[in-house]
């Protein structure tokens, strides 16, 4: 099928290391997310595609987690089934997005993927962390191998007190 779809400007390129992704993202127009699987399901490409700031067809069940995540991300075709008429709609609209998309909406996207990164949800939760760490006052906090002293220093590397 690939090789029939050539001259319609369809190429696979096979697989890449993860050191090419971000050269390869950099070249495309619109990603186009191919999820199995459904509720409770996600996969890390979700959040990969995210932080491109590139239109996303998903691919995958409407009752896909994938959709949860990407709510809200305003270059999300939305999830429309497998259904061929509704999945030739949102290439479509992809298409549309990839050349009409403002600066504005663009940065839209990226604020969206932002909320997802290591930083942004570590930040959070360390934050919860010192508060409460802050409001008990305990001697020492332990889990599961770190621990926290009221000071609000973070010791890692040993047991649990």
């Amino acid at each position: 099928m690939l090789k029939e779809a050539e001259a319609d400007g369809v190429h696979f390129g096979g697989p890449a290391s993860k050191a090419e992704v971000a050269e390869i993202y950099a070249r495309w127009d619109a990603m186009v997310l191919i999820l199995i699987g459904g509720r409770f399901v996600t996969s890390g490409k979700v959040y990969e595609y995210m932080a491109t700031g590139l239109p996303i067809v998903s691919a995958h069940v409407v009752e896909h987690d994938a959709s949860n995540v990407l709510r809200g991300h305003p270059l999300w075709t939305g999830a429309v089934g497998l259904d061929v008429e509704a999945m030739t709609d949102a290439f479509v609209r992809a298409a549309h997005l990839a050349v009409d998309t403002s600066d504005e909406a663009h940065a839209e996207a990226m604020a969206h993927a932002d909320q997802y990164t290591r930083e942004s949800l570590m930040t959070v939760a360390v934050r919860e962390l010192i508060d409460r760490l802050s409001a008990d006052k305990p001697e020492r906090v332990s889990v599961k191998g770190v621990s926290a002293l009221p000071e609000k220093s973070i010791v890692t590397g040993g047991p649990a007190s």
